[in-house]
């Protein structure tokens, strides 16, 4: 099986880690790939320039068991399309394997208006880490596994509802307390705030 966590991660923070922790023990997974983002056509552009993302999410992923740094998306011109990215994947794992999509309920409320998405189905499985008494939503073309387990009984096609919720975190939050001279080290792996503050990333950006 491989799982996958992508995101812009501008910057990585305790959240993103914890929801990759959490994935990686209920799939039982020998590790979970923190994919990252590199020209998202769905956001602005981030405040980090690509390759300070990509130093502090392989400083994250070293300091953390069973999590490792992709940035196959950075080596494509263009965009970031997550279809492409999991089609890639698929070229390198094949067609049989498990393959998990790692995704917060905000963004499975948009899963329609994303690129190629009724290609998704045919491509991975989502594991959704939704708020306590949010929406169960299951998209068009999945089809709901009760427990974590039945995820690895195909290939894809199949969206889990996970019982952790994540942690009340967000990058734009570490944004603001970097750019308003706060600590922000309670909120960041340990090698990562080092990074910001030897780089002077993210100082006076007015927590956009």
């Amino acid at each position: 099986m491989q799982a996958i966590l992508g995101g812009t991660f501008d910057p990585v923070h305790r959240g993103h880690l914890h929801i990759a922790a959490a994935g990686r023990d209920l799939l039982e997974a020998e590790s979970v790939t923190l994919m990252l983002s590199a020209r998202p056509w769905h956001r602005a552009t981030p405040m980090a320039a690509t390759e300070h993302r990509w130093n502090m999410l392989r400083l994250a992923a070293q300091a953390a068991p069973g999590l490792v740094a992709s940035n196959i998306e950075a080596q494509r011109p263009g965009p970031s399309y997550t279809a492409d990215t999991l089609r890639e994947s698929r070229r390198r794992i094949g067609n049989t394997e498990p393959l998990v999509w790692l995704i917060g309920e905000d963004a499975v409320a948009l899963l329609s208006s994303w690129r190629d998405h009724d290609a998704l189905p045919g491509l991975c499985h989502l594991l959704v880490f939704a708020r306590e008494g949010g929406p169960r939503h299951v998209p068009d073309g999945f089809r709901l596994a009760q427990r974590p387990q039945e995820l690895a009984e195909l290939p894809c096609g199949g969206v889990h509802f996970a019982d952790t919720p994540p942690m009340a975190v967000s990058s734009t939050e570490v944004r603001r307390a970097i750019a308003t001279e706060n600590d922000a080290s309670a909120l960041l792996p340990a090698a990562v705030w080092a990074y910001i503050r030897r780089h002077g990333l993210y100082a006076g950006v007015g927590g956009t």
